[in-house]
């Protein structure tokens, strides 16, 4: 399918945790992709997508679901749909990670306050962002 023609030359897919210094700054308070993929470019020659990481390792103190760390990451989800955008304008896909079995936190909701399947909750998440996909754990 063309649509999926991209994964044949995405060889190259680091998880990153959204709390990495390269990819954002705590003293300015910024998110800084030109950095990350600048570091990683030298390290290794660049990336072809990447894996962003917000879950763990809190998962599970108290009741937020995974969907709620990137709720709550600086600038919230309209910031983060800013590092998916920076992210595609610099030809790099971007995966979330899909935690299936977060059961025994908070359950994800729709605008009507009905649960969502676990699915649904992601597939939400991933359009809301403009994320490329999710990564199964």
């Amino acid at each position: 399918q063309e649509a999926l023609r991209w994964t044949r030359t995405s060889y190259i897919q680091p998880q990153s945790h959204l709390y990495d210094t390269k990819l954002f700054n705590p003293l300015t308070q910024a998110w800084t992709v030109d950095t990350f993929l600048k570091d990683l470019e030298e390290r290794y020659g660049g990336i072809d997508s990447v894996l962003l990481w917000a879950p763990y390792p809190l998962l599970g103190i108290d009741d937020r679901n995974q969907y709620d760390f990137l709720r709550s990451l600086p600038g919230g989800l309209p910031a983060l749909r800013g590092v998916v955008d920076d992210f595609h304008s610099r030809g790099v896909r971007v995966f979330l990670p899909y935690l299936p079995w977060d059961t025994g936190t908070r359950p994800e909701r729709d605008e009507e306050g009905r649960q969502l399947s676990s699915e649904d909750a992601l597939m939400r998440i991933l359009k809301l962002l403009n994320a490329d996909g999710g990564n199964g754990d």
